[in-house]
């Protein structure tokens, strides 16, 4: 038998293990069909504190504020976070955690293998470590963070980012971070979303944030390292100190990585001895880098450019800058150093200063020089931008060895120099010529003969060329939904509406309008084309065209409905040619349902053949004394020689009387008479 002291002990166990396993957090059980609730400051705590909980799934069911609450990361290098946490649209807000002398700092410490956070806000962070800090996350490493944001601030030493510190073999998608990301003398691999992105994927991302460092420092990514980034942008301002190194306004270093569909607007600013320097990204190492461009100004010492620093056996293509470049040597508007890389398709319209002792400075290219007995390369590009420096300054290339420089032009108008060490010069109104490129076998949109991949457009005799992707899709609007009438033919005239068509680049548009009725497909141009259509619903599908690109086609519901047959009964019966009969008698009796107040009065009656209108009309009641009311009539009076002389021959004929509902549906009834008498016109005997 139990005394009280046991009886008590068994049911304080019970209870205990009634709170650590169906009353853990704010509800669920930590499986995938049942996730662990997140609606406190006691929740996350639990979760911070029990490391065995980190392969279970999460979500958030409300905001949660930890200010003043103290905070270590979730998950770390022994113990992975390797569950699912699903913020299901909700935010964690202050969150500050200093620790300077660790590794693996961020909300999230360590995801590990499998590992997924998403949907997820965290706001005003304040996070401070020595490596592996993010604002959301220090590590991902074999995980996925997607649809989240971070914004605070946060400083590390070495691989450090606004919303992750280390990507590794994992992937980040629809993320951004507007925090401000420093690093101290000496810091390495700073991005204002990632640090560190090596073997993993970053796609549809952005960074808005100011970030500053010494090495491998960018706006989005610190370095990329065989890697892969696209679809994405930053706008924050990147500084280096002293010494600093692999600057660029998008991703310090890209080794061995490619880049695409990406830009750059913020400020790169190195110090009077910082070197590679890029708007977009300071060393392209091996790397690949495609349709992407940058808007903010650059400087630094040395392989400074409006794109890309140096571009080390790496390819460049379809790619453009505007900022304004400076720098001492090896300064270009696109790429300060070309070092055995290719550079293709691309083109500058940066104004490029050099110093009052700088070396090699260009339009397009800084240096250009070959690589292990490999020459770098420059073909099909242009530059338009002003230039200026001390010793080796060019149009387009400043000093140019062991490399080549092919079909590629600078404007001698605009650049202020007619010599260059590569390409060759034009003047503003060739450089805005497309006879200039074609002839030298640039590919442009609406030619076959240079190639088909459409690469680029020129706007002629007004703008120089831009690439296609440059272009705004037009935007094609087919109009409202419209519901419309069948005649007693059974076939509507539609009037299609394109008018709120545009295009964001002010170009001229044209319309193609196509449908599809019985498996044959039609077509029609114009902005407001009038079309038939029969009796049934028609989806009518719009694209608009600026001459370079087609726009996402829209489409436009046309709902045809029939006309409403009616009875239509004609008096006489027979019509005799030579009768003195002046008129013909109709009447037409209208389905059940429809009033006296739903027939348009106002527009005749009109009869075939001869399109004859009525001389008079009266709209009746109907039905006899059982049903009047329940039916209406309209009685009309037509011209009997209008009709006959539109009935050349006697026999039997079918005539049909035709009106207006006060709706817009027409309806209309059919009646056969028999026309006999002379053919000839009949003359009333004189009195």
């Amino acid at each position: 038998m139990f005394g009280t002291y046991h009886k008590s002990l068994l049911i304080i166990g019970f209870v205990s293990c009634l709170t650590s396993s169906v009353f853990a957090y704010s509800g669920g059980s930590g499986e995938p069909n049942d996730p662990y609730q997140i609606a406190a400051v006691s929740d996350w705590q639990q979760l911070m504190n029990t490391p065995s909980d980190c392969n279970k799934n999460f979500i958030m069911t409300a905001d949660v504020n930890l200010q003043g609450v103290a905070l270590t990361p979730v998950g770390n290098s022994t113990n992975n976070f390797t569950g699912v946490f699903d913020g299901d649209s909700h935010i964690i807000r202050n969150a500050k955690i200093n620790m300077p002398g660790n590794g693996y700092i961020g909300l999230f410490g360590y995801v590990g293998p499998g590992g997924q956070i998403r949907n997820l806000g965290v706001e005003d962070v304040d996070i401070t470590g020595y490596y592996c800090v993010g604002g959301l996350a220090g590590g991902n490493h074999d995980g996925s963070i997607s649809n989240c944001y971070s914004t605070g601030a946060v400083s590390g030493y070495y691989y450090a980012g606004g919303l992750v510190g280390e990507n590794y073999k994992s992937s980040i998608s629809n993320c951004y971070s507007t925090g401000n990301v420093t690093g101290g003398d000496n810091s390495q691999c700073l991005g204002g979303l990632v640090g560190y992105n090596s073997r993993s994927s970053i796609t549809n991302c952005h960074s808005t944030g100011a970030v500053s460092g010494s090495y491998l420092v960018g706006g989005l990514v610190g370095e990329n390292y065989d890697g892969s980034i696209s679809n994405c942008y930053s706008t924050g301002n990147v500084t280096g100190g002293g010494n600093s190194q692999g600057l660029g306004g998008l991703v310090g270093e890209n080794y061995k990585s490619s880049i695409s569909n990406c830009y750059s607007t913020g400020t790169v600013s190195g110090s009077s001895d910082s070197f590679v320097v890029g708007g977009l990204v300071g060393e392209n190492y091996y790397g690949s880098i495609s349709n992407c461009y940058s808007t903010g100004a650059v400087s630094g010492y040395f392989a400074v450019g409006g794109l890309v620093g140096e571009n080390y056996g790496g390819s460049i293509s379809n790619c453009y800058s505007t900022g304004a470049v400076s720098g001492d040597s090896y300064v270009g508007g696109l790429v300060g150093l070309n070092y055995g890389g290719s550079i293709s398709n691309c083109y500058s319209t940066s104004t490029v200063s050099g110093s009052s002792e700088s070396f090699a400075v260009g339009g397009l290219v800084g240096l250009n020089l070959g690589l292990n007995y490999s020459g770098g390369s420059i073909s099909n590009c242009y530059s338009t931008g002003a230039v200026s420096g001390s010793s080796n300054v060019g149009g387009l290339v400043g000093y140019n060895y062991d490399s080549s420089v092919v079909s590629s032009f600078w404007d001698v108008n605009t650049s202020g120099w007619s010599t260059s060490a590569g390409g060759t010069g034009k003047t503003t109104a060739q450089m805005q010529d497309i006879n200039t490129f074609l002839n030298a076998g640039w590919d442009f949109a609406g030619e076959t003969a240079n190639g088909t991949e459409d690469i680029w457009f020129i706007r002629q005799a007004v703008d120089y060329p831009k690439f296609v992707w440059q272009d705004q899709l037009p935007t094609a609007n087919a109009g409202p939904d419209q519901t419309v009438y069948a005649w007693i033919d059974d076939i509507a005239e539609v009037t299609l509406d394109g008018l709120d068509s545009n295009d964001p680049d002010g170009d001229e548009i044209t319309y193609r309008w196509t449908w599809t009725i019985d498996a044959n497909t039609y077509e029609v141009n114009g902005v407001s084309p009038i079309i038939e259509l029969p009796i049934g619903v028609h989806t009518i599908q719009l694209v608009v065209s600026d001459g370079i690109v087609d726009s996402i086609p829209d489409d436009v519901n046309i709902t045809v409905i029939a006309p409403l047959q009616s009875k239509l009964e004609i008096m006489p019966c027979v019509i005799n040619r030579s009768s003195r009969q002046r008129y013909i008698l109709t009447f037409i009796r209208m389905p059940e349902g429809i009033a006296k107040k739903d027939i348009d009065n106002n527009e005749p009656l009109i009869l075939y053949p001869g399109e004859i209108e009525a001389r008079w009309q009266w709209v009746i009641p109907w039905g006899g004394c059982r049903h009047r009311g329940r039916f209406v009539g309209i009685i009309a009076f037509f011209d009997k020689v209008a009709v006959l002389e539109a009935v050349p021959d006697n026999g039997r004929v079918e005539l049909e009387v035709a009106g207006n509902l006060t709706s817009g549906q027409y309806f209309y009834g059919s009646d056969t008479v028999k026309i006999i008498g002379p053919r000839r016109p009949f003359h009333w005997p004189k009195k």
